[in-house]
């Protein structure tokens, strides 16, 4: 079987890249102990900042003139994006450049009560809850309502999406407009 050799070899490293700090930024979000949200921060910059990296060293492989027709095309087409996903193409490259050139993006923390019962902690963590009736949820709104014990995480979003999903949504986005160059 021939491998597929890309048209793109610049800006799919890059992308490559970028997966790897996705996978990074979903590893270090999920951990409910020794999580630290300088990291997410960091994982977070250096996504966005090989996906853009994707899109200008597209640019150069296949030329301004190519590129600036090929995305007004993309983005013109709305059986290509939906309005949500312009929006997210567009709002991740605005945070990206916010960071590079002007301030840090603006991460929230949102707690997270995780059921005792469903966390593999190994080491030297214990988890227990006193005896007897469930406990509710100490997040408010949280699921599920009632459990033997909680342990209290978080978790970091960007606009109200979790960090990772929102890397992993805009460089899914990257990755079909890099497509558009494959065939």
């Amino acid at each position: 079987m021939e491998s597929e050799v890309s048209k793109t070899p610049l800006a799919s490293r890059k992308l490559d890249q970028a997966r790897l700090f996705v996978h990074l930024l979903h590893a270090e979000n999920k951990k409910v102990i020794g999580k630290e949200s300088l990291i997410i921060e960091a994982y977070l910059d250096a996504c966005l900042g090989a996906i853009k990296s994707a899109l200008y060293r597209l640019e150069k492989e296949v030329g301004t003139p190519i590129y600036n027709a090929a995305l007004a095309k993309w983005r013109g087409e709305l059986r290509k994006l939906s309005p949500l996903e312009l929006h997210r193409f567009d709002r991740m490259q605005k945070l990206r450049n916010m960071d590079v050139h002007k301030e840090d993006i603006k991460t929230t923390i949102e707690p997270k009560a995780i059921p005792a019962p469903h966390i593999n902690i190994t080491g030297m963590v214990a988890v227990s809850g006193p005896p007897g009736e469930p406990l509710p949820n100490p997040v408010p709104g949280g699921e599920p309502p009632f459990a033997p014990a909680w342990v209290i995480g978080s978790e970091v979003f960007v606009d109200s999406v979790e960090a990772a999903a929102a890397c992993e949504k805009f460089l899914a986005l990257a990755e079909r407009f890099v497509a558009e160059f494959q065939k």
